[in-house]
């Protein structure tokens, strides 16, 4: 929505007229009118389709036009969002209008959209801010398996080599910025923006080549991720236990966005067309993989914090520290650190990118251990999440296990 501000808001012939999308603009326009206008009380008003709705005048807040219009959930979302900035720059509201407020937005948070009705509402309507040539036919909604969670994805397909294909963004935090008060329409022209950019970007090869045997043998790499979160995605995919995780497999394609990567999990239709085993894509990752141990001292110096210090732990992940908690896998790897610090190793998950290790002498309270690993798994996005247990390795065996069990 836009903001309109009034140089002269009791007679706006007489003064200058702004409009802007941008609250914090209006905010400055209006500071600037207050010190500048002797003689004029500059007003602020939200634009809707029939008129101005002025709430702001001089130094108070005016919400007698509220009581003749119909207050629709955006505009509403929209006038709160004014209110809170203007309070913070100094203008009054009374107690009649606190009351006003409390009231309206009770009425109002009532009417808000449900998540099945938002998704409806940005499918039925993506079309109207998309690039003309882009119909509603070519707008599909989906729910697409990620790690540890399943998200709703809206995507423009179109057709390549008798395939259906398109760029996918997910739309749940989206909800939360519209139950925050994001305005629906600016919601769509993000949705839009993004997935035109993409379409405009596009991948370096296509749909044909991501999908040959060729192709996969050279680009296909695993993770681990936490088999309990994953239950309907492991259903879909090759994938081998360990422990309590699994080991999947994704194709890493090159895109000519720079400094974007893409991927694609590879699930069980696609193993069928491509021709390959699990157990070949296993052995094909395997020799893509290497694995690297650094000292958190190491770590600390990339980082430029050469005042810091922490010489019993190491990180294992590979060369990109990403996806590389993969490493874990890879025993003689740790059986040459277990060797170095004559000791068995806790192994701990902070996250799919990456474990911590250290000797078992260095910690004698294995539940603090375990309890600290939880609380750093709450601070992760959810999707970088790997496992709440540590994990042991055990140099005379030469095989890890789960510690806390």
């Amino acid at each position: 929505m836009n903001y309109v501000i009034f140089e002269c808001g009791e007679f706006p012939s007489l003064g200058g007229t702004w409009s802007t999308h941008d609250l914090c603009e209006a905010v400055q326009a209006w500071k600037h009118l207050m010190e500048t206008s002797s003689s004029c009380i500059p007003t602020v008003g939200i634009e809707t389709e029939e008129l101005v709705v002025e709430l702001v005048g001089g130094r108070q807040f005016d919400f007698e036009m509220l009581n003749h219009i119909k207050i629709t959930k955006d505009f509403w979302l929209a006038t709160c969002k004014l209110i809170k900035a203007f309070l913070k720059a100094g203008v009054c509201l009374s107690k009649e209008q606190e009351k006003f407020i409390k009231d309206q937005g009770e009425k109002i948070m009532n009417t808000i959209m449900e998540y099945e009705e938002f998704k409806e509402a940005v499918r039925n309507n993506l079309c109207d801010y998309l690039p003309t040539g882009y119909t509603q036919e070519m707008v599909r909604m989906s729910n697409v398996n990620k790690v540890n969670r399943v998200l709703d994805g809206i995507s423009i397909v179109t057709k390549q080599s008798d395939r259906e294909v398109g760029p996918t963004v997910y739309i749940n935090d989206m909800y939360e910025k519209y139950r925050r008060g994001l305005d629906l329409s600016l919601i769509l022209e993000q949705v839009a923006r993004s997935l035109t950019e993409t379409m405009t970007a596009g991948i370096d090869v296509n749909i044909d080549d991501v999908m040959s045997a060729d192709y996969v043998r050279e680009h296909v790499r695993f993770q681990l991720i936490n088999t309990e979160l994953n239950k309907g995605l492991l259903s879909e995919v090759p994938h081998r236990e360990f422990l309590n995780l699994s080991v999947i497999y994704y194709i890493d394609i090159e895109t000519k966005m720079h400094g974007v990567n893409a991927s694609s999990i590879i699930n069980n239709k696609m193993l069928e067309k491509i021709g390959l085993s699990e157990g070949q894509l296993f052995d094909l990752s395997e020799e893509h993989f290497s694995p690297e141990i650094q000292t958190m001292n190491d770590i600390f110096k990339e980082a430029g914090k050469d005042d810091m210090e922490c010489s019993f732990m190491y990180v294992l992940s590979d060369e990109n520290h990403m996806k590389g908690a993969v490493a874990m896998l890879y025993e003689d790897v740790l059986f040459t650190v277990a060797e170095t610090l004559k000791s068995d190793l806790y192994v701990l998950p902070s996250s799919i990118h990456e474990v911590l290790i250290i000797g078992t002498d260095t910690v004698d309270d294995l539940k603090a251990l375990t309890c600290m690993v939880s609380e750093v798994n709450r601070t992760l996005d959810i999707g970088d999440l790997l496992s709440d247990h540590v994990y042991i390795y055990d140099r005379d065996l030469r095989e890890v296990r789960i510690a806390d069990n």
